[in-house]
This record gives structure tokens, sequence and C-alpha cells, in this order.
């Protein structure tokens, strides 16, 4: 019996979800398939090209493989590069730094330096790592200023040195402000270096007067004060000058050039309170300071 109650129609049963046929993928495998199938056969081509070239030429060609994790790579060898084992020549060559190139700075004619030595085509020995680089060094670096006749440069070769032909190469890819005056097998160490005579000559303008240096270097103490890299201390550099000679403008002395109380001809100069003038490196002396380091 319906008491005025709305009667509500049963809802229809929900419809059976269709099920997603799979894709065909018959086609896909097919081509996978193939492709494997022809790298199969370039890779066994290549293989019997390998073996027919090894036949041919006597040489193996072998394959590149990966470096393990954790391994270290070795550096591409330079073209001048040996072995360590092998035996190694010491060259030294002297050359002239005047002109322009007084005002080249250290780092900057080393740059030059092996530029030179790369064109000259001097079999020079390459330094180990990822960054080789010739081994040479300068026996006694030079002021920026300051021009030298008397410049060394150390050299390590791969081959026994050919010294005229070096010196020819070199002066042909030089200028003549970097004169090389010869190239020879060295006969003492840097270290051996004691002196270096140097040649100054004053140019006095108006009222300037160069004074007389006897007044000025006597056997008493000289006192200066010299700029380091820790600040201004004052010296007595007075047992730092073993002789020296005075001709009018021209002054020569004999300064200590080792590491420890190296002398820069500088602060002889400024004693005569004269603003131009101009220093040069004649000599470079042993600790007797008379025979030439070589």
């Amino acid at each position: 019996m319906n008491h005025g109650r709305r009667e509500i129609a049963p809802k229809p049963a929900p419809a059976a979800e269709q099920t997603a046929c799979p894709e065909n993928t018959d086609g896909v495998l097919r081509s996978a398939e193939h492709a494997r199938r022809e790298n199969k056969m370039a890779e066994n081509k290549v293989t019997s090209n390998l073996h027919e070239l090894e036949e041919q030429n006597g040489k193996s060609f072998s394959r590149v493989t990966q470096t393990p994790k954790g391994t270290k790579q070795r550096s591409p060898q330079s073209p001048n590069r040996t072995a360590e084992q092998l035996p190694v020549y010491n060259l030294r060559v002297r050359f002239h730094k005047t002109g322009r190139a007084q005002y080249i700075s250290h780092l900057d004619l080393g740059r030059t330096m092996r530029t030179a030595i790369n064109r000259a085509e001097i079999p020079v020995k390459y330094s180990e790592g990822f960054n080789p680089h010739p081994k040479m060094s300068f026996a006694l670096t030079l002021s920026v200023g300051t021009e030298s006749v008397c410049e060394f440069m150390e050299l390590k070769l791969t081959e026994p040195p050919q010294c005229e032909r070096i010196v020819a190469s070199l002066r042909a890819n030089l200028t003549e402000d970097l004169y090389v005056e010869d190239a020879y097998v060295p006969e003492r160490k840097p270290s051996d270096i004691a002196w270096s005579e140097y040649e100054i000559v004053f140019s006095p303008e108006g009222d300037e007067r160069v004074p007389d240096f006897s007044e000025i270097i006597c056997d008493r103490p000289l006192v200066i004060t010299k700029r380091t890299k820790s600040g201004e201390k004052t010296a007595d550099i007075r047992p730092q000058i073993l002789r020296f000679s005075q001709d009018g403008n021209r002054l020569t002395c004999v300064l200590c050039a080792d590491n420890t109380n190296y002398l820069k001809p500088d602060y002889i100069a400024a004693m005569a309170n004269v603003t131009d003038y101009t220093v040069m490196r004649r000599r470079v002396l042993l600790a007797d300071g008379v025979t030439d380091f070589r």
C-alpha cells in the first residue's frame, strides 16, 4: 500500500567496464630485433676489417676501453717529452736584455723565451702533468728598467745540445734587444753566484751634481732603509759592496748578488740625488769577486 511515499526506481546496473585491449606490439618488436641484427652484422664487419689490416700491416689495433672509476688518467704526451729514465742534458744560454727589453717583466720574459724555444724547435724536456711546460729557469732575475749583457737561461734537453744551431735558431726568433750571445754546457751551479758588477751612468739636469762616491762609500757603516716583503727596515749595506770606481758621471760597483743579501743597484744610485740615470749589469761573478760565472 502506497502511503504517499514516492517510489524510487532502482538504479540500473552499471555497465560492464570495457577492458582495454593491449596494443599490437608485433611491429615494434620486429623493428628492434632487426636493428639488433644489423648492429651485430656491422660489428662483425668492423672486426673482420681490423683483422685484415693487422695481417697486412703487421700491427695490432687495440680497441679503446673506458678508464675504470678511480683510476688516474695519464696526460697526453708532448711532442718533445721522453720517459723519465732517458738522459737529460743541461744547457746554459747567455743573452742580453737591453733597449726596450729592459721594461719586460720576469714573467713576460719567460713567456717570450718559451715561444722562441718552440719556434726554434729546441728539444727541451717538458714537465709531467696535464699542463706540461718546458724545463727552463733563469739564473739571476733582473729588476724592470735595468739593462744587462749577462743574463742566463737554464734549459734541460732530451738530446745532446748542438750549441751553434741553438744559438742561430734563437737569434732568428728573438729581437736584437734579446740578443743571444752564447750557449754552452754549464760549469757552475746558479747557487755559486755571489757578486754582480753594475755600471751606473748619471745624467744630471739643472743644478744637480754627481757627488764623489768615495766620500759616501767608505769604511764606516752605510745604513739605509730597505723595502722588503715584510715592510721597511734599516740595514747596513757596506758589507754588500765589494768594490767601486768612479769616472765622472760613470760609477762601476760590484754588489752582493746571493739570495740572502741581494743588493739592488738602485740603492747606490739613489745616494747621488740625481733623477735621471741608467743601470747596466756587466758581469756576474763567483765568491772570489773576480772569476766570471759560467
